[in-house]
């Protein structure tokens, strides 16, 4: 199973996990822009309840997996310095060559470290990258620092922009850079397994999406919690205290509504202690209390007379005085009405004496026992007779009759008398009472105490007066009393002034003080939180979102990928790693202490390893080593590194044998020139001596070898850019194929600028014939047994030099006489006054010294 399976099959164990998307991403994509970080950051937020937009999570499957690698070998072909790079000339070119060795030499201050440099930023290098600054002698304003870099990607020509701190073009990561900041870093600190099969490179990136989305999520959770509520001091020891002082994101709401809700007996009863407490420490309570206790039975007896007075003159009152009244009226008018009858009929005075009552008493007594037992005297019905004087009754006799009983009884009389005598009764009783006499003092509290209240109280008691007024004045009745009696108000302000009165005397005795703080403390804070109600509120849902925020950020968590990075790692690259650092080296020659190459774990799902002494586990490296030894050591490291990569892209050196003898010199040019017999090698150096080894090297190895040499020009500015090795670098028959280039040059000024411009020309000329005649011996003539740049003496060489002859020497000797003399180095005499040779004299004198160096070497290979 490739590692990019193991991958798939791992991320279909994480459920519906924003993760299984990123990786779909970055296997299909080329990078993980913003907006598909935005769209990462609502996958993780979703399950949270923190997701502010909807975005469809779509999993990694095996449908998103390659079906192959693809790619290849990426190639440097061109570098061009577009602008604001150090002092280098603008629009320069540094040609690569595609296979073998590339030398780019330059002397100090040439510019060859800013070529290096931007390389160095634009591809992959460890150690801290060295500002680019622009040209410090400029008077324009610097930009942005910019090249253009041609390469080829699996044999595709391809061309990139570069600007400074803005994201390269991924190909060019799989180009690695090695300077003395990665030496630094592959001795001293752990090193990244940075080159990786196809499939860990995903779990880097994804290790990288989850860092780069764990720091979005904790920036806006510190914005959340920069917002974290104060509250107003509450002692711990109240339930209000306690749930400020506990409030999390479970604190229910439930319980917050609660507390923040007082009744309105609480709200009185916090009112009352409020002012309790205030005077307790003021005033004597004693007498506090029991002045409360006076305004408190003051306003009872008010409500006692309100109750009479409301009894007295209300609606009931009203309502049978008036009916009362009624009644009087007509029983009067019935008696009077009775009397009147008889008296229009009765013709013999003394109707109305005792003697006639007698008479008729005696009536009525026959009639009960004798004439009619079985009626009511008068029997006045049908067929009756009159017991007196024994005639049949007529109609007019009968009426009479009834009407003299109905006289003698006094019946409408009695209840005319009766029913004015309630009437006078009732009225007796409403005058009886004189509203808000018997209270002045309590209506003087009240005026204090509620003058609400006072004013609904004499708002009765006025309409209580008037209507007493009335029905004293006149005999028209009672006016109905419409103004209620505000007895609900005064017996609830009496009730608190009853319990402020106890609180008072409880607030006296320390045992009941201290009941009433606690009490109030209590009631305060609850009534401190129904201010804060919202905020509270508020607040449990910031802190909710915090821990939502928490729970995302876990999410973010790297140690699985690291986990499996390292698994994965182990079983792909970290053992081949191990044995390539072990043989680079062997081939670099170091054998002055044992060491090994360790897995140091992982940070991130990326894997590190790190160089260690085998048999001193405590000690450490960097001070053990010296510092040439701890170069060759991150060279063997970074080698290794190397040989790891899906494809042999090219690998850049600046100056890799700086602090190094000549013994590692040699070793590392031939490593150097070995690995570029497979992939593209990029040096570059200002050290003659080594590159001396580069190019004897490459010629012993056969490897094709390119050069460029990097100059400052007339111009002040660094990075000019010169086909080719400096005059002092090149080989014998290089010098000669240089010089006859010269020599065409030489010739085209003679004919188009005449004698005088030729001369300084040909001067020149002859100044680097002679030191062509001077390499020669070195390497022509004594056989290379010595040379100036290379370490040694080789006597193995000395063999084939005892074929010298007097005519060698004698053209050596010509040859430099004659360029002695033309070379400008001597003055001539005046009188001399001779010409500098023609052009086809110097051609002659350069094909005279290319032939002698043929002939010598014809005879000694022949």
């Amino acid at each position: 199973m490739s590692a990019l399976q193991e991958i798939s099959a791992w991320s279909a164990s994480l459920g519906s996990s924003w993760v299984r998307d990123a990786l779909r991403r970055i296997v299909t994509g080329p990078e993980i822009s913003e907006t598909s970080l935005d769209e990462l950051a609502a996958l993780c937020k979703k399950p949270h309840g923190l997701s502010e937009v909807d975005v469809e999570l779509v999993p990694l499957t095996a449908d998103h997996l390659p079906a192959a690698s693809v790619g290849g070998p990426v190639s440097l072909t061109a570098l061009t310095h577009v602008s604001d790079v150090n002092a280098l000339a603008p629009n320069e070119t540094v040609p690569f060559g595609i296979v073998g060795l590339t030398v780019i030499y330059g002397d100090n201050g040439a510019g060859k470290s800013g070529y290096a440099r931007i390389l160095k930023r634009a591809c992959r290098a460890r150690g801290s990258g060295d500002p680019i600054l622009a040209n410090a002698l400029s008077e324009q304003p610097a930009g942005t620092p910019t090249a253009k870099l041609k390469l080829t990607v699996a044999g595709v020509e391809k061309e990139h922009i570069w600007k400074d701190s803005t994201p390269g073009a991924l190909e060019m990561t799989a180009i690695s850079v090695f300077d003395t900041a990665a030496a630094q870093v592959y001795v001293a600190d752990k090193t990244e397994v940075r080159y990786r099969p196809l499939g860990l490179d995903v779990l880097d990136k994804l290790a990288n999406v989850c860092t780069r989305l764990k720091t979005r999520l904790e920036s806006e959770r510190a914005r959340l919690q920069e917002h974290e509520a104060t509250w107003p001091p509450l002692s711990k020891d109240t339930e209000a205290g306690r749930l400020l002082a506990g409030l999390t994101a479970l604190t229910p709401r439930d319980q917050v509504d609660r507390l923040a809700t007082l009744s309105d007996e609480e709200k009185r009863e916090l009112t009352t202690l409020t002012d309790a407490l205030a005077r307790a420490k003021s005033e004597n309570p004693t007498k506090r209390a029991s002045d409360l206790k006076v305004k408190a039975a003051r306003l009872r007896r008010l409500i006692e007379e309100m109750k009479e007075v409301a009894t007295s003159l209300g609606s009931e009152s009203s309502k049978r005085i008036a009916e009362l009244r009624a009644s009087a009226s007509t029983a009067t008018a019935a008696a009077a009405e009775a009397a009147r009858g008889l008296s229009d009929q009765t013709v013999l005075a003394g109707i109305d004496s005792p003697a006639w009552g007698q008479m008729w008493q005696s009536a009525r007594t026959y009639s009960d026992d004798h004439a009619y037992a079985d009626h009511d005297f008068p029997h006045v019905g049908a067929d009756a007779k009159c017991v007196l004087c024994q005639r049949k009754l007529d109609t007019a006799s009968a009426e009479r009759l009834s009407r003299l009983e109905e006289l003698v009884r006094g019946e409408a009389q009695k209840a005319a008398t009766a029913t004015q005598h309630a009437l006078d009764e009732a009225v007796r009783t409403c005058l009886s009472v004189v509203p808000g006499e018997k209270t002045r003092d309590a209506l003087d509290d009240l005026a204090v105490l509620d003058q609400k209240v006072f004013n609904l109280a004499t708002a009765f008691l006025g309409a209580a007066k008037e209507s007493r007024a009335t029905l004293l004045a006149s005999n028209n009745g009672l006016a109905p009393l419409v103004v209620p009696a505000p007895v609900t108000d005064l017996e609830s302000l009496a009730t608190g002034i009853e319990a402020q009165a106890a609180e008072v005397m409880r607030a006296a005795d320390p045992a009941g003080r201290k009941r009433a703080e606690v009490r109030y403390a209590e009631l305060h804070g609850r009534n401190t939180l129904a201010g804060l109600r919202s905020q509270i509120h508020a607040e449990i849902d910031r802190r909710a979102r915090i821990n939502a925020y928490e729970l995302c950020i876990k999410d973010t968590d790297t140690r699985a990928v690291t986990k499996l990075s390292t698994e994965l790692t182990k079983k792909h690259v970290t053992d081949a790693l191990t044995a390539a650092f072990d043989d680079e080296l062997k081939k670099l020659g170091f054998t002055t202490l044992e060491l090994e190459l360790r897995s140091a774990g992982a940070q991130r799902g990326v894997p590190y390893h790190q160089v260690h002494l085998k048999h001193a586990t405590k000690a450490q490296l960097p001070g053990v080593v010296s510092e040439g030894e701890g170069r060759c050591i991150a060279l063997a490291a970074f080698l290794a590194e190397v040989r790891g990569a899906e494809y042999a892209s090219a690998i850049v050196f600046d100056d890799p044998v700086s602090s190094l003898g000549h013994r590692w010199r040699t070793n590392v040019s031939r490593r150097l020139v070995e690995v570029s017999q497979s992939q593209q090698v990029i040096v570059f150096t200002h050290e003659m001596v080594f590159l001396a080894a580069l190019l004897q090297e490459a010629e012993r190895q056969g490897v094709e070898c390119s050069a460029q040499t990097v100059t400052r020009g007339a111009d002040a500015l660094a990075g000019h850019v010169e086909a080719g090795l400096p005059w002092h670098g090149l080989s014998t028959l290089k010098r000669i194929s240089a010089l006859k280039q010269e020599w065409r040059l030489a010739e085209a000024v003679h004919k188009e600028h005449g004698q005088k411009v030729y001369e300084r020309v040909a001067t020149r000329l002859y100044a680097d014939l002679r030191r062509t005649w001077e390499r020669a011996v070195e390497e022509v003539l004594l056989n290379e047994v010595v040379l100036r740049f290379r370490q040694g003496i080789e006597t193995n060489r000395l063999k084939k030099i005892g074929d010298i002859t007097s005519d060698d020497l004698k053209a050596v000797e010509a040859g430099m006489t004659k360029c002695s003399k033309w070379e400008g180095g001597h003055d001539q005499a005046l009188a001399v006054n001779e010409p500098v040779p023609e052009p086809s004299e110097v051609k002659a004198d350069i094909e005279t010294l290319e032939r002698w160096v043929a002939v010598v070497r014809k005879r000694r290979n022949g």
